[in-house]
């Protein structure tokens, strides 16, 4: 599962035919699904349609590294000369950096804004300082 699916799966939401309906499992059980940390009932429509637009952004970033990736194994198979096998190997690189920055914007302006209006400041900044530790190593 996707970064992008799990985060609608923990904020309630069925993909069903990836049409992201809510999910009334809950209901029927009659046992309610928690907001997601830093996120108020009031903000929740909001950023859930912010959510579906970067989603569908990050899909075709995704699609279009996998169409190059597959381009590069047919290189590889071909035996391609290698330099412009690396080059490639270079494009993919720069489309997966770009991918995560986009995926970082929309959680920075979204989900981390949303933790530090609802006071999750220590959260918010903790999380924030592990993911940058991660992205250095």
């Amino acid at each position: 599962m996707g970064i992008l699916a799990a985060r609608f799966y923990a904020m309630g939401f069925a993909a069903e035919s990836q049409g992201w309906v809510p999910d009334r499992t809950a209901e029927r059980l009659a046992v309610p699904l928690p907001l997601p940390r830093g996120l108020t009932s009031a903000n929740f429509s909001a950023i859930v349609l912010v959510m579906q637009a970067n989603k569908k952004d990050a899909l075709n970033r995704l699609a279009t590294i996998e169409g190059h990736l597959k381009g590069i194994r047919k290189m590889v198979e071909e035996d391609q000369y290698c330099v412009d096998i690396v080059k490639q190997s270079y494009a993919v690189e720069r489309a997966l950096k770009a991918f995560e920055a986009a995926l970082l914007e929309s959680h920075l302006d979204g989900c981390v804004r949303e933790g530090f209006k609802s006071g999750k400041d220590d959260e918010m900044i903790r999380e924030l300082g592990d993911l940058f530790q991660l992205s250095r190593k």
